[in-house]
């Protein structure tokens, strides 16, 4: 949990100017790092008799003369760099020891020693960047001033981002906010805290508040010399200015994809600098050969031994329903292999299973014809049944919105299971259905479920518009699973918040009394306030934590739990007359809470 922002500064300020992610002050255009390599390649076949400090300026400029360029390299002390890249092997402290690496003969492979022509090898460029480790042996003080670093830099910085981007819309953050905050963070896991520091400080100075911005002033430029910056020109998906560090929206898609991957991949570098050095790469989707053959072994080693062919999570509004099955599905599934779909009171069977639908002839739009078109249960099933070898799922949220046994029909009939997984009892395929499946070339007379498909759900027991579900739909679920009120609480345990007209206060020490106060009330259990009813990420932005309380948190009280006798709990009895109370700062609620440390 992150520490409070003010003790923040004061760690920060007595922390070293160089206690951050150090790269070396040299050359850090991967280009020109290729160069210089092949530079030192030269001298140590053919250095004429000079030494390597002037054999490197001299070829430095027949080379810059030859091919045009501008501005070019100038002192063989950038090869330092090249180590990080993984271009060289460090041997000694000297530089004429050093080896290219297979890295950097790979490069040479692809252009032809054009480095300039970076679109020839960029994945390696990318590969590498993503390699870079804090800190390494490569480090002189990763015994010292940085030794608490262990981290992997670029996918943190991407986590932050991403994460800030998701609360605010906008995915970037200032060079200040990266030298103060995220280039002084130590480990992955700590990608929270340091969201919440920056979007603190943004609410301090944007506040005025002067006691903050003088002790911030003290910081803000205390880690300039960490250039890590420039290391992201090198990248594609990044947009580094002055003053700014953005991400290009249009790579918003693969960047969570690739923080997927590296949060969920195997470690495979326990002997880092081998690992550099290698064209082995950080993360799974890269490596060509292990790809398949990782996640087919994923597949039939853990999924195939579970059980939870039919899963049903239900509990209160906000007790991390779909977090679970979240993380589940990132150990067992690829995410190609998962569909998503959400219930709701319209929701029929040919939108679930698939309907004849008109669709204009191809050869005449003046005219149409009906085709069977496919819901998502028939797409996944039909995947399940080609690739038998891999696990498909199909996730149903709010499975409770809508009639469920309606909306699957015959196929409520398929959920009953063998241990294996697949259907006791097989149904006739309606014959609209199987012309399609001919179409996919499946041609079969009974339908299955087969043990590779995986039905897992999610339900509210208390939302109003809910559906009731009878036994004989529920019994089906091999795996049925409560979450309690309080699942996980320790997650938000340290989260300080304001709410108008109490002050600043414990957040989950106020949830746990206001539920407290609705079970006096004679509210039900599932109707309570779960751990995560207000998101993380609402608790780390003041103000949108403010929005979240009031248009979630209140509204669900008041129109939901207590739509017809709202001064059981609050002070106004209409939910307008509610929300003026809160905006002009008093106590909304009937009842006094006190904060107790």
């Amino acid at each position: 949990m992150p520490m409070n922002l003010m003790d923040k500064i004061s760690e920060l300020d007595h922390l070293e100017k160089d206690a951050c992610w150090y790269i070396v002050r040299q050359e850090l255009s991967f280009w020109k790092q290729c160069y210089a390599v092949s530079i030192l390649e030269e001298y140590k076949g053919n250095n004429r008799g000079l030494n390597l400090l002037d054999f490197f300026e001299k070829r430095a400029n027949e080379i810059a003369k030859e091919k045009g360029f501008e501005s070019f390299i100038t002192t063989h002390r950038m090869l330092y760099n090249a180590y990080y890249y993984g271009l060289l092997k460090k041997v000694s402290r000297d530089y004429e020891d050093a080896e290219p690496t297979n890295v950097y003969h790979s490069i040479v492979e692809r252009c032809e020693g054009d480095f300039e022509n970076v679109e020839l090898y960029s994945d390696i460029v990318e590969m590498q960047i993503e390699k870079i480790f804090i800190s390494s042996r490569l480090d002189k003080k990763y015994n010292d001033i940085r030794s608490d670093y262990k981290l992997y830099p670029l996918f943190l910085l991407l986590k932050v981002i991403v994460e800030i981007g998701q609360i605010t819309g906008e995915y970037n953050i200032s060079l200040e906010e990266f030298r103060t905050f995220v280039g002084t963070t130590k480990q992955y896991k700590e990608y929270l805290p340091t969201v919440f520091y920056i979007l603190e400080t943004r609410n301090r100075i944007n506040a005025s508040d002067s006691e903050f911005i003088a002790e911030y002033n003290k910081v803000k430029s205390k880690f300039n010399g960490n250039r890590y910056n420039q290391v992201l020109r090198n990248l594609p998906y990044f947009n580094v200015q002055a003053n700014f560090i953005s991400l290009k929206r249009e790579y918003i898609g693969e960047i969570k994809e690739k923080l997927h991957q590296f949060e969920t991949r195997n470690s495979n570098d326990t002997n880092y600098l081998n690992f550099l050095y290698s064209n082995e790469s950080l993360l799974p989707q890269q490596d060509l050969n292990s790809l398949e053959s990782g996640l087919n072994e994923l597949n039939e080693t853990s999924i195939s031994k579970s059980t939870k062919f039919n899963r049903l999570v239900f509990g209160a509004p906000g007790t991390g329903k779909s977090f679970l099955l979240d993380e589940d599905i990132n150990k067992y599934f690829k995410p190609n292999n998962v569909k998503r779909i959400t219930f709701h009171k319209s929701m029929s069977n040919g939108q679930f299973v698939g309907t004849y639908k008109p669709r204009p002839k191809k050869e005449n739009t003046d005219f149409i014809t009906y085709e069977f078109v496919p819901g998502v249960f028939t797409k996944q099933l039909i995947r399940a049944l080609k690739k038998p070898s891999e696990d498909f799922l199909v996730i149903i949220e709010e499975l409770n919105r809508a009639d469920a046994q309606a909306v699957f029909g015959d196929i409520f009939q398929l959920l009953d299971r063998e241990d294996n997984g697949e259907s006791k009892y097989p149904i006739a395929i309606p014959e609209e259905m199987y012309d399609y499946f001919v179409e996919n070339d499946l041609e079969i007379d009974e339908l299955i479920l087969p043990s590779n498909f995986y039905i897992w759900t999610t339900m509210n027991t208390a939302d109003q518009g809910v559906q009731p579900i009878d036994t004989a739909f529920t019994r089906r679920f091999d795996d049925f699973e409560y979450i309690s009120i309080n699942n996980n609480e320790e997650i938000i345990s340290n989260y300080k918040v304001k709410i108008n007209g109490i002050g600043i206060v414990n957040w989950n020490n106020f949830r746990r009394e206001l539920n407290n106060r609705l079970l006096e009330l004679n509210v039900k259990e599932d109707k309570l306030i779960g751990t995560f009813f207000i998101k993380e990420r609402a608790l780390l932005d003041s103000n949108v934590f403010q929005e979240t309380f009031k248009n979630k948190l209140v509204f669900y009280l008041a129109e939901n739990i207590f739509k017809h006798n709202k001064t059981k709990l609050f002070v106004e009895n209409s939910y307008n007359k509610i929300i003026e109370t809160y905006d002009n700062d008093k106590n909304i609620f009937n009842f006094e809470y006190e904060e107790i440390e």
